[in-house]
């Protein structure tokens, strides 16, 4: 083996090894505190392909470790909204010309507030769902928002 085999192999078991350990820190502590411990969540990015390693229920439990952590950061009774956040609402597709536009503006531990804004822009209503009501879609919209809100929030 020459010198370049080496050096590649190397950091091929380097590599190798970090993803090991993020993994084990993960399996461990849960994603909200493998975030936290590595600064961010780039560094998990840059290992872990989140849509094959996380399934729907752990991106649901990611996403209410994170409601509560905020609800106690910014001393609220049950949930959180963007607005407490300084965030944007989560859109649930793009509407087309006329149709009313659904977003997500308010998170609770175990459901989401759903509003629906007229052709006009004017709120003209909302429900409520559950996390595990929701289609993975809107799940994965859901963990990217909080893994910004925990970054913005650390």
């Amino acid at each position: 083996m020459n010198l370049q085999e080496n050096i590649q192999r190397i950091q091929s078991l380097l590599t190798e090894n970090k993803a090991e350990m993020i993994k084990g820190v993960i399996k461990k502590y849960g994603l909200h505190h493998a975030i936290k411990l590595m600064g961010g969540y780039e560094p998990i990015l840059n290992v872990i392909d989140h849509d094959n390693y996380f399934s729907k229920e752990d991106r649901i439990d990611f996403i209410r470790e994170v409601v509560i952590e905020l609800v106690r950061k910014y001393d609220q009774t049950t949930g959180i909204s963007i607005y407490e956040l300084d965030m944007s609402p989560i859109r649930l597709y793009e509407p087309e010309e006329g149709d009313n536009l659904l977003q997500i503006e308010y998170f609770n531990r175990d459901f989401v507030s759903i509003d629906i804004i007229g052709a006009d822009g004017i709120n003209i209503g909302g429900y409520t769902r559950k996390y595990d009501e929701l289609d993975d879609e809107v799940i994965d919209k859901i963990f990217i928002f909080m893994i910004d809100a925990l970054e913005n929030n650390m």
